[in-house]
């Protein structure tokens, strides 16, 4: 299995010029933060992040195959992006 630094270049965060050019984004909203993610044996890529952290407090999940990531946009079933895990805002 394959982790972390996965996790940045699916969301093109180690190589800023390929969100321009291609890099799969898991969420475009600012406060994203602490990406940490797995592939597992079928190739599914598994991505764990936080969503405004003092605020919001949301963690959500998301998966892909490493052909969206390089398309830049969804072309497999496996596709889920910013599904909650857990919502801890208290509201």
């Amino acid at each position: 299995m394959r982790s972390a630094s996965l996790a940045q270049r699916a969301a093109g965060e180690t190589q800023p010029h390929r969100q321009k050019n291609g890099a799969l984004r898991l969420d475009e909203r600012a406060g994203v933060s602490y990406p940490e993610g797995q592939q597992d044996a079928d190739g599914v890529i598994h991505i764990i992040n936080d969503y405004n952290r003092t605020k919001d407090r949301h963690i959500l999940f998301a998966s892909f195959r490493e052909e969206d990531a390089a398309k830049g946009k969804p072309i497999t079933e496996a596709v889920k992006l910013r599904q909650m895990v857990s919502d801890a805002s208290n509201e």
